[in-house]
């Protein structure tokens, strides 16, 4: 994947947060380190580009998985996406784990992170194959 990082800079960054905070993946870590890996703060920034428009018009089902020691992307951000966006609270799957950092599958709570992610997604194709 390598090839496809983004090799500049946005003006959003670097992220204020220190690389350590993020990945407790020590591989991951020094790839980030080594600026091998994605750039993080896109979601810090896009939070507040999206904030007054698209989040209270979003009305889709989703699921977030936002780790409680994420200190890359603000956990007002996933709040904040609960309570104004127009998806019902049936259709919303938002999970905290706690002591998560942000990079969920490369955490502790990886398998579990994904597993809740596949419930979600099993959930929704289910719904889709009844409508057809």
């Amino acid at each position: 994947l390598e090839p496809s990082f983004p090799a500049w800079t946005p003006p959003f960054m670097p992220n204020p947060v220190p690389p350590d905070r993020l990945w407790r993946d020590k591989d991951v870590l020094q790839l980030n380190l080594n600026n091998k890996a994605p750039l993080v703060g896109i979601g810090r920034f896009a939070l507040q580009e999206v904030k007054k428009d698209a989040i209270p018009a979003l009305n889709v089902p989703f699921c977030v998985v936002h780790g409680s020691n994420d200190f890359g992307v603000p956990l007002e951000g996933t709040k904040f996406l609960q309570q104004h966006s127009q998806t019902p609270s049936e259709d919303q799957d938002v999970w905290f784990p706690e002591g998560a950092y942000h990079d969920l599958l490369g955490d502790p709570v990886a398998e579990d992170t994904a597993a809740r992610l596949a419930v979600f997604f099993d959930k929704r194709l289910e719904v889709l194959s009844e409508g057809s």
